[in-house]
């Protein structure tokens, strides 16, 4: 993992705070109207981004990158098979499939969020 999860990446991983990037981006706009350089500041927002990965494609992306049919299974399996239930006033509903298999808090999430968001950056 420390080699596909960025020292600059503060959301998912454990000891690391998401307000860390807030609190450098208004840094660097304080910095910025302060200074008042001419140019553009611009804001990404992977905000839900991985809850909009196409499935197939996150597969066609790791088969590109070398990983082996057993791994990509294990993977689908557990994207695809994830399962919850509500409960309303205290008892639950029946289950029901999740449309996206990963949740925040899910181990895998930042390692497969970095592979496609790597993908996106180079070609395969």
């Amino acid at each position: 993992m420390p080699y596909v999860i960025g020292d600059y990446q503060n959301a998912l991983i454990k000891g690391r705070q998401i307000l860390n990037g807030v609190f450098i981006a208004n840094k660097i706009i304080n910095h910025l109207k302060r200074r008042k350089p001419k140019g553009y500041l611009l804001k990404l927002d992977f905000h839900k981004a991985f809850d909009s990965v196409i499935w197939e494609y996150l597969d066609e992306v790791m088969a590109c990158t070398g990983f082996g049919s057993r791994w990509r299974e294990w993977i689908h399996q557990c994207i695809s098979t994830a399962k919850i239930y509500v409960l309303v006033i205290g008892s639950p509903t029946e289950e029901f499939f999740m449309e996206k298999g990963l949740r925040q808090r899910d181990f895998l999430l930042p390692f497969l969020f970095n592979i496609v968001a790597e993908e996106l950056i180079a070609e395969c």
